[in-house]
């Protein structure tokens, strides 16, 4: 029997799983004579660790069959090769607001670690957004496709299959069946502003543009995509959390060709590290798929019009790929068939620079280059305590003083109203309930705080000092009770009035000390005078003054208006 090999055999690249499980591929034998059928029977095989990396792979029960099989023997098992890629790693937490867009690695957890604690996490990361709700780190939200169908148009139209949300940037790569530059004018969308990224136009019949529309607020589904003539186009539009909302764009690049190997060109070195990195390759037909595609990127959707004629129609790949350190960006792939293509990319700066590192005799099979997740920012309990105030009465409830906050508020958070006012305007010691209040500038309409409000339950309120003025303290007697008057200021109080201490009001001459004081719950005051009641004038008329004697006493009469008063006669003096 004649010694053969099986060469070529490989293991299909798989991503970090903890085992030393092996697929493997092909295989042909080596040494056969010709015209002798011997062909490979597939057996098993091991990578000799569970690392990443490019570890060797152990093969068993690899044998030979086909109809000449009896004519050779096996020298050895193959040999053969593969790669294990570090496993991306999910993150997900849970943190308090704070006012800033970090969040300390110590609030993740790694959902897909398999290692355990030889997996270990330190840094932090920068959010795409301070406030609360679930804050993604760099992963798409969404994706949705469009085309012209099978004639050419003016405009296309995508829609999305959710509302963007407000914060999020959507970037469209779209591909048309032009021949020169800018053949999209313009992308419009409800509350979105739309700009060109980067473009690359071939000649011969085909253009790839990447436009964005950073930080939408209020966005709808419908996009509209118009271009500068009636051509067949297709488009890929994405959402994404994270992107810068001001200057998002860093480095571009395009390329054009006819070859089954389209590139997107490269671009100049990026100035920062964490990255979304966009890629389009368009080409004119609609028959050739596009596949291994270069520099770790992905196809995230693909979208082609669908003329009876394949050679008529556009068709569009969108590539991503997030990443964590600065370089030149570059992709491509290779079509089935050749094609007339062209391809361009931008890089687009995320808001979520990152100093997480990995650490653990673990690290080196794990990434954080792709790593999704996302932390849950929940509101910070927020105690608003009213402070106790005095105060005089004055008709108001406002009250002086400031409310306390427990915590204090998040860094750059303010208050546009930070006051406390009684419950009721009425007077009363120690008793008043004080109620705070409390209006925040968080840029989130207050909702990032869960509020308590704390009374003060020991306010006071003074009654006010109001003016008596008595009155009517001089009258002359006519038989009828004499009372004072008493006006106040401010007007119209309860006064309460007593005549040598009595309230009873006085009618005979005399004089009396008057005493005024307030009926009011909202005013003390008092006051004191004299009501002096002259005594009135009366006429005494005297009769029978004239007698003969007798030797009897002689009187004469008095009568007195008014009548009935009692007169003292004297004679003389007597």
């Amino acid at each position: 029997q004649k010694p053969v090999t099986i060469t070529g055999v490989t293991a299909t690249t798989k991503v970090y799983d903890g085992t030393t499980a092996a697929t493997l591929t092909g295989g042909t034998v080596s040494g056969v004579i010709n015209g002798e059928t011997v062909t490979v029977i597939a057996g098993t095989g091991t990578f000799v660790n569970a690392n990443a990396g490019n570890p060797s792979v152990m093969t068993t029960g690899y044998a030979l069959g086909g109809a000449n099989a009896g004519n050779y023997v096996l020298s050895a098992q193959p040999t053969a090769s593969g790669i294990i890629t570090p496993r991306p790693l999910q993150l997900t937490g849970t943190r308090v607001y704070d006012g800033t867009i970090t969040a300390a690695a110590g609030v993740f957890t790694m959902s897909n670690n398999i290692d355990g604690p030889n997996l270990t996490l330190t840094g932090s990361i920068s959010l795409a957004d301070r406030h609360i709700g679930s804050q993604a780190l760099a992963a798409r939200v969404q994706s949705a496709t469009g085309n012209t169908g099978r004639y050419t148009s003016s405009t296309l139209s995508v829609t999305l299959g959710t509302t963007p949300v407000s914060g999020n940037s959507l970037v469209a790569v779209i591909s048309t069946r032009g021949t020169s530059s800018s053949r999209i004018t313009s992308i419009t969308q409800t509350g979105a502003t739309w700009t060109r990224a980067s473009q690359a136009a071939n000649s011969n019949g085909t253009t790839t543009e990447i436009w964005y529309a950073p930080n939408v607020s209020g966005a709808g589904k419908t996009i509209t995509i118009t271009q500068a003539s009636a051509l067949r186009s297709a488009a890929v539009v994405m959402e994404y959390p994270g992107v810068l909302a001001v200057s998002p764009v860093d480095q571009t690049g395009n390329a054009t060709g006819s070859s089954t190997a389209p590139v997107t060109g490269t671009t100049a070195a990026t100035v920062q590290a964490n990255e979304l990195w966009i890629g389009g390759i368009g080409y004119i037909s609609s028959t050739p798929t596009l596949g291994s595609l270069l520099n770790s990127f992905s196809s995230v959707a693909n979208a082609q019009t669908s003329y009876s004629t394949a050679s008529y129609n556009a068709k569009v790949y969108a590539l991503e790929r997030t990443v964590n350190s600065i370089g030149t960006a570059s992709s491509g792939g290779t079509l089935s068939t050749s094609a007339q293509w062209s391809g361009a990319i931008a890089t687009f700066k995320m808001a979520m620079p990152s100093t997480l590192v990995l650490a653990g005799s673990a690290a080196n099979n794990y990434t954080l280059i792709g790593a999704v997740g996302s932390v849950l920012v929940t509101p910070r309990a927020l105690m608003v305590t009213a402070s106790s105030a005095t105060k005089t009465y004055d008709g108001t409830t406002t009250a002086a003083g400031l409310p306390t906050l427990t915590p204090s508020l998040a860094p750059g958070d303010t208050t546009s109203v930070l006051s406390q006012s009684f419950q009721t305007s009425t007077a009363g010691a120690g008793n008043k309930v004080i109620i705070p209040s409390i209006t925040l500038n968080d840029g989130n309409g207050g909702a990032n705080y869960t509020v308590t409000l704390v009374n003060c339950n020991t306010g006071t309120i003074n009654p006010a000092t109001a003016i008596i003025t008595l009155g009517s303290l001089t009258p002359t007697y006519d038989g009828t009770a004499k009372a004072a008057t008493a006006t106040t200021t401010p007007v119209n109080l309860t006064v309460h009035l007593t005549y040598n201490g009595s309230p009873t009001v006085q009618t005979d001459a005399g004089s009396y000390a008057v005493a005024a004081t307030l009926d009011e719950v909202n005013y003390v005051g008092s006051a004191t005078a004299t009501l002096v009641i002259a005594k009135a004038s009366a006429t005494v008329a005297l009769d029978n003054l004239t007698h003969t004697y007798d030797g009897t006493a002689k009187v004469a009469t008095a009568t007195t208006t008014p009548v009935d008063l009692t007169v003292n006669l004297t004679y003389d003096g007597s």
